[in-house]
């Protein structure tokens, strides 16, 4: 209930919406809302907080790359495969 709170605060659109009658297009305005807060893409933060946001992204992809290469290799090993 909080989140949708803030995002009838924060959501310039639905305070312009005089009617206020909810239907499909808001949950998805409100679903895709949801989805990028906390991401790079979240409207209105700053540069810094973006960048941030997108080297965290970068490690975090980074180490499930290195994990995913080793779940590979034990795979292969488990098959018998030789690793390239």
């Amino acid at each position: 209930m909080e989140e949708i709170v803030q995002w009838l605060k924060e959501n310039s659109l639905i305070q312009a919406d005089s009617e206020g009658i909810m239907d499909e297009r808001w949950m998805y305005r409100f679903n895709d809302w949801r989805r990028i807060k906390g991401t790079a893409n979240e409207p209105g933060i700053d540069p810094q907080t973006k960048i941030d946001r997108l080297l965290e992204k970068i490690d975090h992809l980074k180490k499930e790359i290195e994990d995913l290469k080793e779940k590979n290799l034990q795979l292969e090993k488990q098959l018998g495969l030789d690793p390239f």
